[in-house]
């Protein structure tokens, strides 16, 4: 479990986060926490269910079988049952190299810099 305080006027409140694997029920929550911190930044637009699921978890159009999507490197920070935030690392498998890993996303409010830590921090053990 992950342990970390966020500043509020002059109290110090504390969330517990528990980063683990991403499962299939999890689409939604996700897509929720992508659409409120994409909201203000340049070249991104709101996504959908479907669109997750298709572009993320089945691969997508154009989608390279050597970035196959691995359940495990798509790491939810649960809060009470719900995401706060999440990071996405998976393994690039090139013909003839060792796998290369990679962090495809990283998505955390932007006032919670301990959970973005500690999901990066996360993602590069798993990688």
């Amino acid at each position: 479990m992950i342990y970390y305080a966020e500043p509020r006027s002059w109290l110090r409140r504390q969330r517990v986060a528990t980063i683990r694997p991403f499962l299939p029920g999890d689409i939604g929550d996700l897509v929720r926490v992508f659409n409120e911190e994409a909201a203000d930044v340049p070249m991104t637009w709101p996504t959908t269910t479907e669109e997750f699921q298709e572009q993320v978890v089945e691969g997508g159009e154009g989608a390279s079988a050597a970035l196959p999507f691995e359940p495990e490197g798509l790491l939810i920070a649960d809060t009470r049952g719900t995401a706060a935030g999440f990071v996405h690392a998976c393994r690039w498998l090139r013909e003839g190299a060792e796998p290369t890993g990679l962090i495809r996303c990283l998505w955390a409010p932007p006032n919670e810099v301990s959970l973005a830590e500690d999901l990066l921090a996360q993602a590069v053990a798993y990688l």
